[in-house]
C-alpha cells in the first residue's frame, strides 16, 4: 500500500511543473494555468486520496473495456480500426455503447424528471473524426497563427494537442463516455459554475455505472478539467469510485502495479 501512495505521488509530480501548471492529457509541453481556470474548485487539491488498508476495494478484472485508461503514448492509444458496437439515444442524435447505453438512458430520465433538461454535447466518436478534429485544429493554427503569432508545424501541433485529444486517446472513441450539460448552460465556461446540476449529476451518476472522469478537484492528476465528461465504468466501480472520492487513475493504480501516465 505504501508503493500505491509513492506511485499516486509520482503521478502528481508528473503532471506539474510549478503548483500553478498542469500537463494536459499527458502531453509534455501542453499546460494550464490553474489561476486563470474559469471555476476554482473549492476542494481542489494537490493530493490524492490517501490509500488506506481497510478499503473494500472491489474484486475485478481490470483489464475489461469499462477500466481502459486511453494515453498518449503509443502502447496505449486506439488504432483507427476499433469501433465499438454502437446504439443510437432513443431522443439524441448521439450514439453509445450497447452495453452501457440502457444505463445511460435511465441516467438521462432521472436528471430530466428532476426538472433539468438535459443536452448531449458528445458521446461516441470515432477516430476519423477525432482526427479531423483534430488536423482542424493545427491546420488552422500552422495557417493563421496563434495569438497572432505565425508558428511552425510542430508548434502548432503541440498547441492543438492542449484542447483537443490527439486522434487514438479519446475515451469518446470507447462509446463509454459521454458530456452531459444542461440546456442553455452547454457553454464550457458556464458548465464549469453550474454547481448544482453537477452536484445533483455527482450523487445519482453511480447508481447507474458512470463517474464524473475529470472534476476540477481532480485535474493534477487526470489532466483535463472536465466537470461535464461522464464515464461508465459499471456500477459497482462507480460507486466505490464516487463514495472514496477517487479518480479512475488512483482505481487504477491500485490493480496495476507498474501503472504509470
Amino acid at each position: 500500500m505504501a508503493a500505491l501512495c509513492v506511485l499516486l505521488a509520482v503521478i502528481v509530480s508528473a503532471r506539474m511543473t510549478s503548483k500553478s501548471e498542469v500537463i494536459l492529457g499527458g502531453v509534455q509541453g501542453g499546460y494550464l494555468t490553474i489561476e486563470n481556470s474559469i471555476f476554482t474548485d473549492p476542494e481542489a487539491s494537490e493530493e490524492t486520496v490517501s490509500a488506506d488498508d481497510e478499503l473494500d476495494w472491489p474484486d475485478i478484472d481490470i483489464n475489461e473495456t469499462q477500466y481502459s485508461l486511453i494515453r498518449d503514448d503509443p502502447d496505449h492509444m486506439l488504432t483507427s480500426s476499433y469501433e465499438p458496437e454502437t446504439s443510437k439515444l432513443s431522443e439524441y442524435n448521439a450514439y453509445f455503447s450497447v452495453d452501457a447505453i440502457d444505463y445511460l438512458e435511465d441516467f438521462i430520465s432521472l436528471i430530466n424528471d428532476e426538472g433539468y433538461k438535459v443536452v448531449i454535447g458528445s458521446a461516441y466518436v470515432n477516430w476519423a473524426w477525432q482526427n479531423k478534429r483534430f488536423n482542424g485544429l493545427w491546420w488552422q493554427y500552422y495557417e493563421y497563427g496563434y495569438n497572432g503569432v505565425k508558428v511552425d508545424k510542430d508548434t502548432a501541433v503541440e498547441l492543438a494537442r492542449k484542447s483537443v485529444m490527439f486522434p487514438g486517446t479519446s475515451e469518446h472513441q470507447l462509446g463509454l463516455a459521454v458530456d452531459i450539460f444542461e440546456k442553455g448552460k452547454n457553454d464550457s465556461a458556464v458548465a464549469k459554475a453550474n454547481t448544482e446540476f453537477y452536484k445533483f449529476l455527482n450523487e445519482n451518476c453511480a447508481e447507474y455505472g458512470f463517474i464524473q472522469r475529470f472534476p476540477t478537484k481532480k485535474m493534477l492528476l487526470t489532466g483535463w478539467d472536465e466537470p461535464w465528461h461522464y464515464r461508465y465504468v459499471g456500477e459497482e466501480a462507480a460507486k466505490f469510485i464516487m463514495e472514496n472520492g477517487l479518480c479512475l487513475e488512483e482505481f487504477y493504480a491500485h490493480y496495476v502495479e507498474d501503472f504509470y501516465v
